[in-house]
C-alpha cells in the first residue's frame, strides 16, 4: 500500500488556481520578508515576515518584476517584458498599462491610481513609480527594475 501524504497548502493553492480560485488567508496580510535583492530575511534565526502595508508593497514589487509566463500555474501573470517592454520603440502607454495591470492583480490592491516608468538610458536601469489604493489605504512606492 502506498502511504498517502495529506495535501500541503501549496498543493491546495495549485489545485484552486487550476479552477480559477485562490486560497484566501484570514487575518492581516503577511508574507515572507525579502530584502532589496529578493532574498529571504532571517530574524533571530527564523524567517522574518512582512505585514500589512509592507506586505502589500512587497507583493507589488514581486508582481512588477515578474515576467509573463514565469508562473507555471497561471501563464497570464507577469509583465510581457520580452514582448512589449524590452523592445525597440516600446509604446510607453502599453508599458505603463501592462505594469499597472499586474500591480492591480496584487492581493489587497483595490485599484491603481497612477503608474509611471522612469528610464535611465545611460545605465539601462528603470524604476516604476506607483500609487494604488489597497484594503489598508493608499500605497505609494517605487520598484527598481535593474538593468541590462
Amino acid at each position: 500500500h502506498e502511504h498517502l501524504q495529506p495535501p500541503t497548502e501549496c498543493d491546495l493553492q495549485v489545485a484552486l488556481a487550476r479552477e480559477g480560485r485562490h486560497l484566501m488567508a484570514t487575518g492581516p496580510r503577511r508574507d515572507i520578508l525579502l530584502d532589496s535583492s529578493g532574498n529571504r530575511v532571517l530574524v533571530n534565526g527564523d524567517y522574518g515576515f512582512a505585514a500589512d502595508e509592507q506586505a502589500v508593497k512587497q507583493g507589488i514589487q514581486v508582481r512588477a518584476l515578474l515576467y509573463l509566463n514565469d508562473v507555471w500555474y497561471d501563464l497570464d501573470l507577469g509583465v510581457p517584458y520580452l514582448e512589449s517592454v524590452l523592445i525597440k520603440g516600446a509604446n510607453p502607454i502599453v508599458v505603463k498599462a501592462e505594469i499597472g495591470r499586474n500591480i492591480a492583480l496584487t492581493p489587497d490592491v483595490t485599484n491603481v491610481v497612477a503608474v509611471s516608468l522612469v528610464v535611465d538610458e545611460t545605465t539601462r536601469h528603470a524604476a516604476v513609480n506607483y500609487t494604488c489604493n489597497s484594503t489598508l489605504g493608499t500605497v505609494t512606492g517605487t520598484v527598481a527594475t535593474g538593468g541590462a
